[in-house]
């Protein structure tokens, strides 16, 4: 059997923009953020002890919160650098290698379900959406039970994100479909 045959290969652009950062989630991040430091600031200023305490342990609950928002900018960033995608005359991989672990994902061209083009310098083009269905297993402790799984399905979306040549990508991936098609 032979390897597929590359029709594109590119990365998506590292960088960290300002507007990237400004999801729906920092929004209410930083809202809650403002909301803190308010109360922080009106409780610290008091001579209560119980109050200040109150003012300490709400720090310590907010501390970590405003960490994870920085591991995961810092994340995402080594991820995009870390990132390869492909087109091949079997479909769309997104290859990513973080930390080690190497994640491969193709998408064949029939389960390219939605087709988009989010223009700009750098562009996005989505090639499906959909879910991914994750079974969880849960143990008991009674015996008779035994182990249930439940099904979670999660709504997902596969794209190459951030390319320099998102046109000529998408393109290049409409022509594919209706050649895979016939």
């Amino acid at each position: 059997m032979s390897p597929p045959a590359i029709l594109w290969e590119g990365k998506p652009d590292p960088s960290v923009r300002i507007r990237d950062l400004f999801t729906r989630q920092t929004v209410i991040g930083l809202a809650g953020t403002a909301i803190f430091a308010a109360v922080f600031w009106n409780i610290w200023g008091t001579e209560f002890l119980p109050a200040r305490i109150f003012a300490l342990v709400l720090a310590g609950f907010m501390l970590p919160i405003l960490l994870c928002f920085a591991f995961w900018v810092v994340t995402s960033a080594i991820q995009r650098r870390q990132t390869r995608y492909r087109l091949t005359d079997e479909g769309a991989e997104i290859i990513t290698s973080v930390f080690g672990f190497t994640s491969t994902s193709l998408t064949p061209w029939d389960l390219m379900n939605t087709l988009a083009l989010q223009d700009g310098d750098p562009g996005t083009v989505t090639l499906r959406r959909g879910f991914d269905d994750y079974q969880i297993t849960r143990y008991l402790t009674a015996p008779r039970y035994g182990a249930r799984k439940r099904g979670l399905a999660v709504q997902r979306e596969w794209k190459f994100e951030r390319i320099p040549d998102a046109r000529v990508v998408h393109r290049l991936i409409s022509r594919e479909r209706i050649r895979h098609m016939n």
